[in-house]
């Protein structure tokens, strides 16, 4: 029975990612607490699917435009100051944006696999199915092992574990709404531990959702003027 579950689950995982909205855009809400200070930050996120390009249009506290691909390439425009800087990181991945691995219909697994973690142990506490993974020889100098935990096969909580296994940061996905064939959380809050006894919040909170036509393609269709000054340039990886 177990096996024949598993079987649905993947099954619906790839005929969500056949069939995901090609452009969706989202009003995104970032809350972020740390050194007792709390930053807002609100943007508007429209992401491409096929293209693997995400445009973020942030509204405040700084108007900006970011334009980014599953390459890493990043282009950051500030119309007041008609100003771009471009730079090339993975952190700029479109694969590293939480919401594109739902919108995608690849949040089976968060991308672990793809990552070369390696799935140790699987079991279920009632409707809940949590795996356990292991991290590749690259990595596991600082994470030892992920705990993502799935309740009816959509993710809910994420762990990484240090050597130590001590818990470096978590993930928790809620507020599940269809957007398309998908299903997707509305809310995704981190936490990120700095020390022993401190720690930085982090909360997504996503509204207003447009798919297909009903959304503009003023930013997708996006350029940078050619006359905007070039501020910086780098091409590298993260460590």
């Amino acid at each position: 029975m177990r096996k024949l579950l598993l079987l649905v689950f993947f099954c619906s995982a790839l005929f969500s990612m056949i069939f995901a909205q090609e452009k969706v855009r989202a009003k995104r809400e970032n809350n972020k607490a740390a050194n007792g200070q709390l930053m807002k930050v609100k943007a508007e996120v429209y992401y491409h699917i096929s293209e693997g390009k995400i445009v973020m249009h942030n509204t405040y506290p700084q108007e900006f435009i970011m334009i980014t691909n599953d390459k890493g390439e990043a282009k950051i425009y500030f119309p007041t100051k008609n100003q771009v800087l471009v730079e090339q990181k993975d952190m700029y991945s479109a694969d590293s944006d939480m919401l594109y691995f739902f919108l995608t219909g690849n949040a089976s697994d968060m991308g672990l696999a793809d990552q070369g973690f390696q799935l140790t142990n699987t079991h279920f506490e009632g409707q809940l199915m949590i795996t356990k993974w292991t991290a590749p020889v690259i990595m596991n100098e600082n994470i030892s092992q992920v705990e993502l935990v799935l309740d009816n096969y959509l993710p809910v909580y994420l762990e990484f574990l240090s050597k130590e296994d001590k818990p470096i940061n978590k993930l928790y996905f809620s507020k599940y709404e269809n957007v398309g064939s998908n299903r997707v959380p509305l809310r995704i809050t981190e936490i990120i531990y700095v020390g022993e006894n401190d720690s930085i919040v982090n909360r997504l909170d996503y509204s207003d959702i447009l798919t297909g036509s009903n959304v503009s393609p003023e930013y997708f269709d996006f350029k940078i003027p050619d006359d905007a000054q070039l501020i910086k340039m780098t091409h590298e990886k993260d460590d």
